[in-house]
């Protein structure tokens, strides 16, 4: 009885000291990596970088099919987007072939590592008092896009909006990379290895009656993606190669 209780003892005795040598490498470890960590963070922050030109400059005579009707800009919507690098604009079609005469273009530009990525349609409108009737994952065909981000996708909602409808079709584009969802963009803004960083929420609507086909406004939102975001990213949004690398 007394030999099994000594070696129980002593097996007691060595678990506790390699318990207590574990503890302790564990423990510096901590100590050693948090300062590490810290600095790996600090170096691979990324940092904010300033268009080529603001949006608050949006030519819109660069539009083939569209002209300017009015465009927005109050203190108010700055500070309810986040950002004073925006353009809203609504805009005339120069060539209307039946009913539809106007459509929507809304471009939000976002540098700052602090950033909160912004709001979809469906969550804005549907604040603003509208019903989301459908929302649905599309692709789109743009020029003078790299054939290895094309087809871009982008998703389409159709909104009840007060007495008529609503198709708006929108995506981002972040760090050059075109993106459909507020996750995916978290996702590219988190990775290391560009020095710098933004994003950029594009979106284009028009409108349609209240029993009417939704075909015609979807066919005029594309047609304005198509117009306007070759002109976004080659005048406005930074180029790939002004991101650098880490």
């Amino acid at each position: 009885m007394h030999k099994e209780s000594g070696k129980s003892d002593v097996r007691r005795g060595l678990l506790s000291v390699r318990f207590v040598l574990s503890a302790v490498i564990l423990a510096a470890a901590a100590l050693g990596l948090r300062p590490g960590m810290a600095m790996l963070s600090k170096y691979y922050a990324k940092e904010t970088i300033g268009m080529k030109r603001s949006l608050r400059k949006f030519d819109t005579t660069n539009l083939a099919g569209f002209q300017k009707e009015w465009k927005l800009r109050t203190e108010e919507t700055a500070d309810e987007i986040g950002t004073e690098e925006y353009v809203i604009v609504m805009l005339a079609r120069k060539y209307p072939s039946e009913g539809l005469k106007t459509a929507y273009l809304t471009a939000m530009y976002y540098s700052d590592p602090r950033d909160k990525v912004a709001h979809t349609p469906d969550v804005c409108y549907r604040q603003a008092g509208a019903i989301v009737k459908a929302k649905t994952a599309i692709q789109l065909d743009l020029p003078g896009i790299s054939s290895q981000q094309t087809p871009v996708q982008a998703t389409l909602v159709d909104l009840k909006v007060g007495t008529g409808n609503r198709i708006v079709i929108f995506f981002f584009v972040v760090e050059g990379k075109f993106r459909r969802t507020r996750e995916q963009v978290r996702w590219v803004l988190g990775m290391p290895g560009n020095k710098y960083c933004y994003f950029a929420k594009i979106e284009a609507s028009a409108t349609y009656p209240k029993d009417g086909d939704p075909s015609k406004a979807t066919e005029i939102a594309r047609q304005l993606l198509a117009e306007s975001t070759p002109v976004l990213l080659d005048q406005y949004l930074p180029d790939t190669g002004q991101l650098g690398r880490r």
